[in-house]
């Protein structure tokens, strides 16, 4: 209000100083204070125009951060996180391919040195789809072939069992990884069966930077069939007043990792899918996670099997008889701490963990269970650093693993080509890199040192298990550089 009369009066002094007129003249007294009312109604016009652009740029102003906002979000996480939540009455796809070059280098306990560079490629589809918020449906299938190689060549027998079909290296076909369904009720509840999920669990996806899977990968990194139950913070809290403060849950995981079936024709006689002599193997996982906070996080895993199969001498290796040899279990605890310090966003971002687990071998009578008919008790640790790269979405990192004689877990599942660096009976460590090209594409590179005290640390629970043999592998070297496309 101040500013329009000083501005009226500024105008009626410039109308009066320009155009003087004779007081005593009506007239001109009238002219005057019709150029006063139409400078007053052109004031008026202006002040609402500069109101209406005033407006106009604040509307501007906030579209313009809306779209910057928007754009802030990545492809990655919209396709991740945003559109399966979105995916009611759809089938969502994720895309994922990785061409790897790995460089190895073996020598073994007697001198002999064995090196190749290979080249792999992995294409995985993953369907989602969300029926409402409470039951969603998994599935995922994956081909992951060696360039030039076909496992209708080879002699391994292994290559295509369950545990590690679609992880490790070999042919063009493509297998299911995992198939299940999440049913979240109840007040913190889920309940799913199929074809779990139960690879690339922490800190393994650090070094291949991959989502993390539930499992804790010192103790198991392989594919399985079964049911997993979670129970969360809401229902503990009933059982545990800080459940819900500490956001703490628990999962049971169970299923078979080995039917002893014949097919449907069996040429020996036996009815459709009878046992053919050996039991089912079977194992059940207790994940237990009491705290889980923004700085500190604490879980820890429990393993049962049963009826672990082998071969209990060499010559039922050759042979191809394998046996049931006695039950094992296994258990881990871990720490993470994530940021390792307030005085820099370096170090806030960066991340630690250790952790420490144990074995124990229960041998059948009679039988071998890592080279001994007795129980026997190894342990492990793993503790490394994950921290932020050169640019703003890169990551480095390093871990190192130490294992003990009769130290043996359950990663037969892809790690690396070279064997897994969780299960080695001695010392491993890797370092690696993970630069993001652009969105959606990325660049990983590592290079990872095994060095094997004892022998069989990626072997099975017989003969191939035993610490015990005469000669090993007792170096293995890896660099491995891969591109990986994840849309």
């Amino acid at each position: 209000m101040m500013k329009k009369t000083i501005l009226l009066s500024c105008l009626t002094a410039m109308v009066l100083f320009a155009a003087p007129v004779n007081n005593n003249n009506e007239k001109g007294q009238v002219t005057v204070q019709k150029q006063i009312e139409q400078l007053e109604k052109q004031v008026k016009l202006q002040q609402k125009y500069l109101k209406y652009s005033i407006y106009e740029i604040r509307k501007l102003k906030k579209e313009l951060k809306e779209v910057k906002k928007r754009q802030k979000i990545s492809r990655n996480i919209y396709f991740k996180k945003i559109a399966p939540m979105l995916a009611n009455n759809h089938l969502y796809w994720n895309l994922g391919l990785r061409s790897t070059f790995d460089f190895v280098d073996y020598k073994t306990k007697s001198g002999k040195k064995y090196t190749n560079n290979i080249l792999s490629n992995r294409v995985d589809l993953k369907g989602v789809y969300k029926v409402d918020d409470g039951l969603k449906t998994v599935v995922e299938i994956e081909a992951n072939n060696i360039y030039g190689m076909n496992n209708i060549n080879r002699t391994s027998p292994y290559n295509n069992i369950s545990w590690v079909a679609s992880e490790t290296p070999d042919d063009t076909t493509l297998r299911v990884k995992k198939a299940y369904f999440l049913w979240h009720f109840g007040d913190g509840y889920m309940l799913s069966f199929g074809r779990r999920d139960s690879v690339d669990g922490f800190p393994a996806n650090l070094a291949t930077g991959d989502e993390e899977g539930s499992p804790l990968a010192i103790i198991g990194n392989l594919e399985f069939d079964g049911f997993a139950f979670r129970a969360g913070s809401n229902p503990l809290s009933k059982i545990f007043p800080k459940a819900k403060e500490w956001n703490s849950w628990i999962k049971i995981c169970g299923g078979r990792a080995y039917s002893d079936a014949v097919g449907k024709w069996d040429t020996s006689g036996l009815p459709p899918y009878a046992k053919n002599g050996l039991s089912n193997t079977n194992f059940l996982i207790a994940l237990i996670y009491p705290y889980v906070g923004e700085k500190f996080e604490i879980g820890g895993m429990a393993v049962s099997a049963w009826n672990m199969k082998g071969y209990n001498t060499y010559a039922d290796l050759m042979a191809n008889n394998m046996e049931d040899l006695g039950n094992y279990s296994a258990g881990t605890m871990m720490l993470k701490i994530k940021g390792l310090s307030n005085k820099s966003l370096y170090w806030r971002k960066s991340l630690a963990y250790i952790l420490v687990a144990g074995d124990w071998t229960n041998p059948s009578s009679g039988k071998e269970m890592l080279g001994s008919t007795s129980n026997k008790f190894g342990k492990a640790i793993w503790l490394g650093l994950d921290m932020p790269g050169i640019s703003a979405n890169d990551r480095w990192g390093a871990m190192l693993t130490m294992g003990s004689k009769y130290w043996k877990n359950l990663a037969f599942a892809e790690d690396r080509v070279t064997g897994s660096l969780s299960s080695v009976r001695g010392t491993g460590f890797e370092t690696y890199y993970h630069r993001k090209l652009r969105k959606a594409l990325y660049l990983d590179t590592s290079m990872t040192l095994m060095d094997y005290k004892h022998s069989g640390s990626d072997g099975f629970f017989g003969v191939s298990g035993s610490p015990n043999q005469p000669d090993y592998v007792k170096r293995a070297f890896n660099i491995r550089v891969d591109i990986k496309y994840n849309f």
